[in-house]
């Protein structure tokens, strides 16, 4: 992963490497102080943590200097103690709150504590590697870096400015308004090759993961990425101990130096999610896209890398892959198979709007933050049941409407979508809820797009022709027979929605989970004495002038079938979901 990764930013031009990082890098919100080369003060700069105004030539230079001064991570500090978290002696960056007088009472430094922290600083700076670095590993890395000595007048020079300037320096502060949590950051003027340079003093010993690891094959460093890797002394469960290696791979200096950008750029990105279009790699002309391009969402059909990251106390990439045809447009009809007159049926031509139906109807808006991280249950809203399903189905989801392969989704929608639609109707607020209909209709309609079949048939096609089928046999002046297990289920749902609707029992709300003992039924005869249970409860509303009612119930009754009641309670759903056509008024 981290190599396809590094191949693709290899592609850039070295100088345009560090471009791809800056030009989409926000400097942490602080104040921002710059001293010339005569070693004058210029005007202090706010910025914000939304700042507005990013392309003002001030916001530019201090955007750069400070990426190219940052820590690594708090973890790997020049000053031991972690007063001070700049890198280099062109920069000082330290927390308002801990400065003498404009700091927080209980946490900031005196003057002299302060005078420490810089003479530290610079001291640690000033070392010779042989003192800074005590290990031979850390020394051998070192030594192939090949950068011009660091030049100690300047670092002295830049260090007493800092410390005869400190009162000028908390006088100036004193004018500005700014958080006390928010940074100082202060920078000597010098051209960015120069940064750049006493980026790479500092950052090379730190690049990989732990030293120990590294190897010297033919004068280059092989070491441990430290990016994307939890390999540390805690963890020896993560060696390879059963193979002459340790580690799982290893990277040159230039290659763990990309990697770092490449962590930084995705952690520079707006959403978590990145498509990477395999166009742009293939030209080297268009890389600036890399840059310049939405890459939060698909750009059209295609190829694509697909990365996805999390945000802590670093970047971790918890899925990459390659994706060989993302369809981004699909034909997808959203069918009105219930024959409900409120629902018109939906045409649907983007992927992500699929998506948000199924998140709609079937987990009430917890699915798309749900692929690499579960919900919590709510009552009301998201049950144990659906976090159930949720957890058996989410990456095959995932596959199906982010990455466009509908492999793994189709070994489980049958199952999921049913136990989904099930939930929603025990949800169900009122018992004429148009939302289970309508969650019903998608179960239908995916199982049609994605050419699922139930016992051998597409459902959703023979519901439409059951309910024509049964209309016409339910209004005929003599009872008729049922001839198939299908149509016994489905009127009996038929049956069970119309006996329910004539309760008197809170009317106007009456809920589906009425329905619910309908579902413990284990077979055809258990489900019949649930009718007759419900049906002498409400008898005096029921059959006085209704054929429809009269012929459904006595075929029911007359229908004799082994056939468990799981087997067919999909399309027990669907006729307590459609359209009654008990209720209709029209007879025979």
């Amino acid at each position: 992963m981290i190599n396809d990764l590094i191949s693709i930013f290899r592609k850039l031009d070295e100088k345009y490497e560090d471009n791809v990082v800056i030009d989409r890098y926000q400097p942490s919100p602080g104040l921002y102080m710059k001293i010339d080369k005569n070693f004058k003060w210029e005007d202090p700069f706010v910025i914000a943590q939304k700042h507005e105004d990013t392309t003002s030539k001030q916001y530019l230079w201090f955007r750069r200097a400070d990426y190219y001064s940052k820590l690594i991570d708090m973890n790997k500090p020049v000053d031991p103690k972690k007063k001070i978290h700049s890198n280099n002696y062109l920069t000082l960056f330290i927390k308002k709150e801990i400065l003498p007088i404009v700091g927080e009472d209980n946490k900031n430094l005196s003057i002299e504590e302060f005078k420490e922290s810089i003479k530290r600083y610079f001291r640690m700076l000033l070392m010779s590697d042989d003192e800074r670095y005590k290990d031979k590993k850390t020394l051998e890395l070192i030594s192939t870096m090949h950068l011009p000595k660091l030049p100690v007048k300047s670092v002295e020079r830049n260090m007493e400015f800092l410390l005869d300037n400190i009162q000028k320096l908390i006088t100036l502060i004193q004018e500005i308004s700014f958080n006390k949590k928010e940074y100082i950051k202060i920078f000597f003027e010098e051209d960015f090759e120069i940064y750049k340079q006493e980026n790479e003093r500092y950052i090379i010993p730190k690049i990989y993961n732990k030293n120990d690891y590294n190897v010297l094959i033919k004068d280059k460093v092989l070491g441990l990425s430290n990016d994307n890797m939890g390999l540390n002394s805690k963890k020896p469960y993560l060696q390879h101990h059963s193979t002459p290696f340790k580690v799982a791979f290893r990277l040159d200096v230039r290659d763990a130096l990309i990697s770092k950008k490449v962590f930084e750029w995705l952690n520079c990105q707006n959403k978590n999610t990145i498509y990477i279009p395999e166009e742009i790699l293939n030209d080297s002309e268009n890389m600036d896209e890399i840059v310049t391009r939405d890459l939060t969402r698909t750009s059209g059909d295609g190829a694509y890398y697909y990365i996805y990251f999390t945000r802590g106390t670093g970047t971790t990439i918890e899925d990459f892959d390659y994706i060989p045809n993302i369809r981004e447009r699909i034909d997808f009809k959203l069918k009105n198979y219930l024959n409900i007159k409120e629902i018109a049926e939906e045409l649907v031509d983007k992927r992500h709007q699929l998506e948000a139906l199924v998140d709609g109807y079937w987990f009430n808006g917890r699915l798309k933050n749900s692929y690499y991280m579960l919900p919590k249950v709510k009552d009301g809203e998201f049950t144990k049941q659906m976090l159930s399903l949720l957890t058996i189905s989410r990456k095959a989801f995932h596959q199906f409407l982010i990455k466009s392969d509908d492999r793994s989704i189709k070994n489980v929608i049958n199952k999921v979508s049913l136990g989904l639609v099930k939930e929603q109707l025990f949800l169900s607020e009122k018992i004429s809820s148009l939302k289970v209909a309508k969650a019903y209709n998608l179960r239908l309609s995916l199982l049609e797009y994605l050419n699922i079949k139930v016992r051998g048939v597409h459902m959703g096609s023979r519901i439409l022709e059951m309910m024509d089928e049964i209309s016409e046999k339910i209004s005929k002046e003599k009872t008729t027979k049922i001839k198939t297990d299908e149509e016994f289920f489905f009127i009996s749902g038929q049956m069970a929605y119309y006996l329910l609707y004539q309760s008197e029992k809170d009317k106007n709300n009456k809920k589906f989970d009425m329905a619910e003992p309908f579902f413990r039924s284990s077979n055809a005869e258990i489900l019949k004495k649930q009718l007759i249970n419900v049906f002498k409860l409400y008898s005096h509303k029921v059959f006085l002038n209704s054929r429809r009612a009269k012929n459904a119930m006595s075929m029911v009754m007359d229908y004799k079938t082994d056939s468990k009641f799981t087997d067919y309670e999909d399309v027990f759903l669907a006729g307590l979901m459609a359209n009654n056509l008990l209720l209709e008024k029209k007879e025979a």
